[in-house]
């Protein structure tokens, strides 16, 4: 859409924030016929039959994660609150469509090609770092992991203090949807975060970088936030990935219960998620705490590695231009679907 031509990456020519408008050209008059009688008629009765399902199964899984939180010995919590929330978010993605999620390793060497996931342990306090796209990978992170989510201050100042601020999963999916503005002063040290979730066993940490959704098309400029990093933590890179023809579950603007009809609609929707071999994702060294010029070498080789697995491009644009593209596209939408 040349109207949202600003957000588009000078050199690459990616918009990283516009929605999938969907599929409008078909070979004949007969396919287009059946793709409308799919949406209309199988897509409305999916919506009938999944909507009050995700509601009920959604509020029954959260009051009873919730309820299993509040257990205050840590060695009976963390199991309870895992078997909850693996029931509970698988039934809720299967609700969505997702019948099956395709996962596998990957490998930067030619020589050590893709394969499945691999066992690995990812314990409390660890640092998980992925790609951020849609609603829905909250719904994966916690059925797999039980995660503490953060927000990353989105006001994008590289010289100033940048931590994390942990966020529940309401929070976390409150941030999708609103965008709200988070700055440095309501952040805590990284090291801090870290330390709470192990002592607490809370889950592995997961940072969304880019501080912002985009439609997956590139990675943006991440935010910086590892100058305060005292410790070596251990780090594993995820990343989400949609396959779609009509409609893509990648979440960027626009109405979030439009977007989730039209999501249950589909008969079937696809998610990838890749995972960089343990052995290939860059370490710190930890004979001593590491200096700064350490940590910005670390930062950039992590989000290199992180690109590089997602399989796109980096882009020069940043949250800050996320939310100047929504407040163009709010304007230019209002009271409008999309």
């Amino acid at each position: 859409m040349e109207k949202f031509s600003t957000w588009r990456d000078p050199a690459t020519g990616i918009h990283p924030f516009l929605p999938f408008a969907g599929k409008t050209e078909y070979d004949n008059i007969f396919v287009k016929i059946l793709w409308i009688l799919k949406r209309t008629i199988i897509g409305s009765l999916l919506v009938i039959l999944r909507f009050p399902l995700l509601l009920v199964f959604s509020i029954l899984f959260y009051t009873l994660s919730f309820i299993a939180s509040l257990i205050p010995v840590a060695i009976l919590r963390r199991p309870i609150k895992r078997i909850i929330d693996a029931i509970g978010a698988r039934l809720c993605l299967l609700l969505m469509g997702f019948h099956w999620i395709s996962s596998r390793d990957v490998s930067l060497s030619r020589s050590k090609p893709g394969t499945k996931v691999t066992a690995r342990r990812i314990k409390s306090g660890d640092i998980m770092i992925t790609n951020h796209t849609s609603y829905v990978e909250l719904l994966y992170l916690t059925f797999r992991f039980s995660p503490v989510f953060t927000a990353v201050p989105n006001m994008w100042k590289e010289d100033s203090f940048i931590g994390l601020i942990p966020r529940t999963f309401l929070e976390a999916l409150s941030d999708i949807i609103y965008f709200p503005i988070h700055s440095s002063p309501e952040a805590q040290p990284i090291d801090v975060v870290l330390k709470s979730a192990n002592s607490t066993k809370s889950g592995p940490v997961v940072i969304f970088p880019e501080a912002a959704t985009t439609n997956g098309r590139a990675f943006i400029q991440p935010v910086p936030m590892f100058s305060s990093l005292d410790s070596c933590p251990s780090v594993h890179i995820f990343t989400f990935k949609y396959n779609y023809v009509d409609f893509s579950p990648a979440y960027t603007a626009g109405s979030f219960w439009w977007h989730l009809i039209r999501l249950l609609a589909q008969v079937n929707n696809s998610m990838e998620v890749r995972a960089m071999k343990p052995d290939e994702t860059p370490t710190l060294p930890s004979s001593h705490s590491p200096s700064s010029s350490e940590l910005r070498e670390w930062e950039k080789e992590i989000y290199s590695r992180l690109v590089s697995v997602c399989g796109t491009r980096l882009s020069s644009l940043n949250s800050l231009q996320k939310r100047d593209f929504l407040n163009y596209w709010n304007s230019y939408y209002k009271g409008k679907k999309y």
